[in-house]
Parts: structure tokens; C-alpha cells; sequence
């Protein structure tokens, strides 16, 4: 792999076939996977439906023109109990309801 900023996305791009897993939180790599039918969760517990793939498109080229103009972004909350326990759920849904487990 090189060292260029996308390498490693473009690795997990490369490397997810249909139904695999995947927890990332760059939702710009999320709606690729989702199209190739591989499932996708954020560390806080979001399950990214390929249906969602608009909307996070959007709010990433609001996310740059306020960059672009200098002004500053306000980042995620911290992470916290409630967060891991949303994951939790979440993974746990995801794998009785999709995989049968």
C-alpha cells in the first residue's frame, strides 16, 4: 500500500464483498460500501442504509464550503457509555436480523 491519504480506503474498498461488515467513520467510504452491499455501522452505533447515501453527500459539501470560508466546524460530542451501548445494539441487530446469528 502507499502512503497517499485515500490508500487505505481505497483498500477496504477493494478488499469488502457483499454482506461483510465494516465500521468506519468516514461516511463518504460508507456510501461506496453500501452500494457494493457491504454493511455499514459508525463507531457511535449508526447503521448507513444506501438510501442515506444523499444526505451524507450533502451535509460533507455543506461540511466544505464552511471550510472553504473559514469558518469553524463544530466536531462530534465526546464519546461516551450511551454510544457504546447504541454499537452494541446496533451490531447485535445487525447480526440476528442480516446474518441470522
Amino acid at each position: 500500500m502507499d502512503d497517499g491519504s485515500q490508500s487505505v480506503d481505497l483498500y477496504i474498498l477493494n478488499a469488502a464483498a457483499r454482506r461483510d461488515v465494516v465500521i468506519t467513520q468516514d461516511l463518504s467510504l460508507a456510501v461506496l460500501l453500501t452500494s457494493k452491499g457491504v454493511y455499514v455501522m459508525t463507531p457511535r452505533g449508526k447503521l448507513i442504509k444506501e438510501s442515506d447515501a444523499d444526505h451524507i453527500m450533502n451535509q460533507k459539501f455543506i461540511r466544505q464550503q464552511t471550510m472553504k470560508q473559514k469558518r469553524k466546524w463544530k466536531g462530534p460530542s465526546a464519546f461516551t457509555d450511551k454510544h457504546r451501548e447504541e454499537f452494541r445494539k446496533t451490531f447485535q441487530y445487525l447480526l440476528s436480523e442480516y446474518e441470522g446469528i
